[in-house]
């Protein structure tokens, strides 16, 4: 997946089951620039403006609903 500035979101599976998900974040060129880990169960469906929008799904009602988180990208110190 590519977002709005160019950056690449890639997934990658953490347990032989698929159960969590490590997606690497990478610039135009390749470069490692995060990690971000999301259970299987909660997919991203788009990445723009700065923010990361998923889906949820109440587990009492089944009902689904839109997640968005704010991504701010900082240098570990």
């Amino acid at each position: 997946m590519v977002d709005d500035e160019n950056r690449m979101w890639v997934a990658v599976p953490m347990d032989v089951q698929n159960e969590t998900y490590e997606w690497w974040i990478l610039n135009p060129s390749g470069e490692l620039l995060a990690r971000l880990v999301l259970p299987e169960d909660q997919p991203i469906y788009d990445i723009k403006n700065g923010y990361l929008y998923s889906k949820k799904t109440n587990e009492e009602t089944g009902a689904e609903y839109v997640v968005k988180y704010r991504i701010e990208l900082t240098e570990k110190e």
